[in-house]
């Protein structure tokens, strides 16, 4: 009995000091994190209501087209236009494209 006592001493001991190594990388990675995911900064084109533009993709790839929001939530307008002339589906938000907020508190909606 006191073998398995001791064995799960170490691993409670191991666990917790894994945690705090997970909590400690996460909290000095964060500011990264936040660069990466802020529309504001990373972002291949921005369109205010009305406008209309193109962009070339050339690397396969998942892109998000993401929309400012101000309290309405109208529907997008977006249209996806391939090199051929055809306009593409693309796919509808999942449970994993959530709002994303900006560093000034703009909330960008998928």
């Amino acid at each position: 009995v006191t073998d398995k006592m001791l064995w799960a001493k170490r691993l409670s001991g191991t666990s917790f000091l894994l945690l705090l190594i997970g909590v400690v990388s996460y909290y000095n990675a964060m500011p990264a994190m936040f660069d990466e995911l802020d529309p504001a900064q990373r972002h291949l084109l921005e369109l205010e209501a009305g406008e209309r533009d193109e962009v070339t993709l050339n690397s396969l790839g998942e892109y998000v087209a993401l929309r400012v929001t101000d309290g309405d939530a109208g529907a997008a307008e977006l249209r996806l236009i391939s090199i051929s002339g055809t306009e593409e589906s693309g796919s509808p938000p999942t449970g994993l494209d959530v709002e994303r907020p900006g560093e000034d508190g703009t909330m960008y909606t998928p």
